[in-house]
């Protein structure tokens, strides 16, 4: 994993990301295409050097699951960071914990599709790595990046943990540098709780993280997660809402015009019609956002 955001101790950072999630637009961050594959080994190789994974690496991986993958791109599409998070067998995790493997060594039979997810096997969550542009820039408050990865990692993890709630325990290896020293990624580790349970074959300590533990205590992050998550589903209703009424009104609108034209008494019972239409129209599409203001209020 490699990122950076400003805190100095693991609250703070819980606190970040939980304010970010609350100011800022859902989703966070979206699940990679085939076509930014070549973009996230790229980045991945800047990073990590002779280690990353290829491009063909990730082409096989993600034949298996589509969503290993998020991403954050700018305005223009450039790649600004990734986050594999990869849903693993027990006995690849095992493996790669007691040092029988390395992590290059993940193959696509050691991960789980979105199918053998819902029937249930054990595993690991595995947090591969965390890639972001400006990890070197220290930018005053959280980086950006960083926090929409993050949190839309947390609600990956989520998804994934109510799918199968055996696979709900994340395993993440600490990089090192060629001389030994830690990557960016150690101090994350340690304060979100994770603890060493041993190393992999290429002697990258590895960290796990209980889902029995509350995941070390994000259960603040979690939770504003699911808030915004509620937010954001509501508004959706409300546009679909929007846009029901006012097809509906269209429609009664050109069968109001043609049926004017043929009585004087059509005309009148439809005036009375479309006036009560209306009124309920407007009923329709003003309840959602009623309810939603009055919800903002009390949270």
């Amino acid at each position: 994993m490699s990122g950076y955001a400003r805190g100095e101790d693991r609250q703070s950072l819980v606190h970040n990301l939980a304010l970010f999630a609350r100011k800022h637009k859902y989703p966070h961050a979206q699940f990679a295409r085939e076509g930014d594959l070549k973009a996230v080994a790229e980045l991945g190789c800047l990073c990590f050097g002779a280690s990353a994974f290829s491009l063909e690496k990730f082409r096989s991986l993600y034949r298996v699951n589509p969503r290993i993958l998020l991403v954050v791109k700018d305005n223009n599409g450039m790649l600004k960071g990734y986050f594999d998070i990869m849903p693993v067998k027990a006995a690849f995790a095992e493996d790669l914990k007691s040092g029988k493997k390395r992590e290059i060594d993940l193959s696509p039979s050691d991960l789980f599709s979105e199918k053998e997810l819902r029937e249930g096997q054990a595993g690991c969550i595995y947090l591969a790595a965390l890639v972001t542009r400006s990890s070197s820039e220290r930018n005053k408050g959280p980086d950006r990046t960083f926090c929409k990865l993050v949190l839309a990692g947390m609600e990956r993890i989520q998804q994934i943990t109510m799918t199968n709630p055996g696979l709900s325990d994340l395993l993440a290896l600490a990089y090192q540098e060629k001389d030994g020293v830690p990557g960016p990624a150690t101090p994350y580790l340690t304060r979100f709780k994770f603890q060493e349970t041993g190393k992999s074959q290429e002697g990258y300590s590895a960290h796990i993280l209980q889902s029995g533990a509350h995941y070390g205590g994000l259960e603040e992050v979690f939770s504003t997660i699911s808030l915004v998550r509620e937010k954001h589903a509501r508004v959706n209703r409300a546009k679909k809402r929007i846009a029901a009424g006012a097809i509906f009104s269209a429609l009664l609108i050109i069968v109001a015009t043609i049926l004017l034209k043929k009585s004087e008494l059509t005309r009148t019972f439809i005036m009375e019609l479309g006036i009560g239409v209306t009124a309920a129209v407007i009923g329709l599409i003003l309840e959602p956002f009623l309810k939603l203001r009055s919800l903002l209020k009390t949270e």
